[in-house]
């Protein structure tokens, strides 16, 4: 009876580590066709870099790089939402194309049930705010 309990107790112990394991820290996909400036499909190697963060779903996520191959314009990747992680944190991509690095962003992704596209992930700029005198103060003269 005893090695009965023994055996069922490591039987569960592997069946909720197996289950802990299988679990996936959830991912967004990230698709989009790329273009140059002049029209043309962009073709080359982006590469995304993060630090580490806490997951939405307290996942430990660790610093690294990944380069994605762009064919023909042809983007698609799935990465761990950031928009809430802890700290606060973003993915930087670079461009690179020709050899070289074109340009260079930032993304903050978000958790979607459907692929976003690059301007989804963009951060969006702050609005300048226009702040002029209310009338009254630019009305007077310096005495």
């Amino acid at each position: 009876m005893r090695k009965l309990a023994t055996r069922t107790g490591r039987l569960v112990g592997t069946v909720i580590l197996a289950a802990a394991s299988a679990a996936a820290v959830p991912l967004t996909t990230i698709q989009d066709v790329l273009y140059k400036a002049y029209g043309t499909k962009f073709n080359g190697l982006p590469i995304i870099s993060w630090n580490s963060f806490e997951a939405n779903d307290v996942s430990n996520i660790v610093p690294q790089n990944l380069t994605v191959k762009v064919v023909d314009g042809n983007f698609r990747v799935q990465l761990v939402p950031t928009a809430d992680s802890n700290p606060p944190t973003f993915y930087s991509v670079k461009y690179n194309s020709d050899g070289k690095i074109q340009f260079q962003e930032t993304w903050v992704v978000g958790t979607a049930s459907t692929p976003l596209r690059i301007r989804d992930v963009r951060p969006r700029p702050l609005r300048a705010v226009h702040w002029s005198p209310p009338a009254r103060l630019r009305s007077r003269k310096a005495t």
